[in-house]
């Protein structure tokens, strides 16, 4: 609970800032050199928060949801046909996707970009990357809120308290609980697939066509501003494509984040408190936008750099506790399945492997982060 209320502002404030910068630049209204840039960006990031949360008061995200899967689609699209125009070494890519190294940072990079890495360790920066592309535990939490809505397997029953459900081991009943696994199986992975092709050709675009021209997006106003060039190397008006892409990309997080964290906070309330229970989740979710828009609202109006907001949460939230979130699963799988439910030993290794991994990886970052704050 504690994790959820200290990274949802922040998390809600960075993405409204990114999203006002991209207004401005779509119409032109104040370039990142321009005195009145970072005001008219907390306009934008201000408004589209308020509209959010007016949006998630009335009405449902389903509509939205659909034109965002459209638009997300039509820009991976044309993303993945530029990752193959623009002929990568793919040899390379392969090399630095499946052999370890120790990440550093190539020696112009400081020297034109000191300003903004010299605090920051390459284990900061590709661990703050990881947990922000890959959402936080909150989001998961979340989404064990969509699952119950939505009545998939066991979860949509309706427990009045907080006692252990028993699950009869009869065939049939063991049959259901297996094809009750499909649709959440089908529907993360697909998610992540996409999410995964979406990171790869952003990695290797960057390297074939930003890393040669030494241009890294570092600066305030300009976080999702060169990446454009990925498209436009196809063709101009494809500018318009990224654009749109990216907008309704951020757009739809902010709308479906103040959606989620409703869902968060009552699963997290759900097990300690028997009159959360009893209330429908629309109840708590109010209590939590009125505190996450107003809190992040503040955070809007008090930063000047987007990527200060971001790193706290993107480390704790999103990579070090999904490592603990991992061994949760297991501790929950062996503790309550009975046996023919439970995993079977290569999603198991492969869950304890993830959860050591990112733990380490989070740990690493998130002390090198704090080191730097503090020495």
């Amino acid at each position: 609970i504690v994790l959820c209320l200290w990274c949802f502002p922040f998390l809600l404030s960075f993405l409204a800032l990114v999203l006002g910068e991209i207004i401005n630049e779509m119409f032109h209204i104040a370039t990142p050199d321009d005195p009145q840039f970072r005001f008219w960006t907390r306009v934008w990031a201000t408004g589209a928060a308020l509209l959010a949360i007016t949006l998630t008061l009335i009405q449902g995200y389903g509509m939205m949801e659909k034109i965002q899967t459209t638009v997300i689609g039509l820009l991976l699209l044309s993303i993945g046909i530029a990752t193959v125009v623009a002929k990568p070494d793919w040899l390379a890519a392969l090399e630095g996707t499946l052999v370890p190294t120790t990440p550093t940072y190539t020696p112009w990079l400081l020297e034109k970009y000191g300003d903004t890495f010299a605090e920051r360790t390459p284990w900061v920066e590709i661990t703050a990357i990881i947990g922000f592309i890959g959402g936080g535990t909150y989001d998961y939490l979340g989404y064990v809120g969509c699952l119950r809505e939505k009545a998939w397997g066991a979860v949509g029953c309706e427990v009045g308290s907080a006692a252990r459900v028993s699950i009869a081991e009869d065939e049939d009943n063991l049959f259901r609980g297996r094809r009750w696994l499909r649709p959440p199986c089908i529907d993360v992975n697909v998610s992540f697939l996409c999410v995964f092709v979406f990171s790869v050709c952003f990695v290797v675009l960057g390297a074939a066509i930003l890393h040669p021209q030494q241009i890294v997006p570092a600066k305030n106003g300009e976080l999702l501003t060169h990446q454009a060039q990925f498209l436009t190397q196809l063709h101009p008006a494809l500018l318009h494509v990224y654009q749109i892409g990216v907008f309704m990309a951020f757009w739809g997080t902010i709308y479906g984040a103040y959606e989620i964290y409703g869902r968060t906070m009552y699963e997290c309330l759900r097990p300690i408190s028997k009159r959360v229970r009893g209330l429908p989740q629309s109840q708590v979710r109010r209590y939590v936008l009125a505190y996450c828009g107003l809190a992040g609202i503040t955070l809007t109006w008090l930063t000047d750099n987007p990527i200060k907001l971001i790193t706290f949460p993107a480390l704790l939230g999103g990579v070090l506790t999904c490592g603990l979130w991992c061994f949760g699963m297991v501790w929950l799988d062996r503790k309550l399945l009975p046996n023919a439910l439970k995993m079977r030993l290569p999603l198991l290794l492969a869950t304890l492997a993830s959860g050591a991994l990112l733990t380490g990886l989070g740990g690493k970052a998130f002390w090198d982060y704090v080191r730097s704050l503090l020495f």
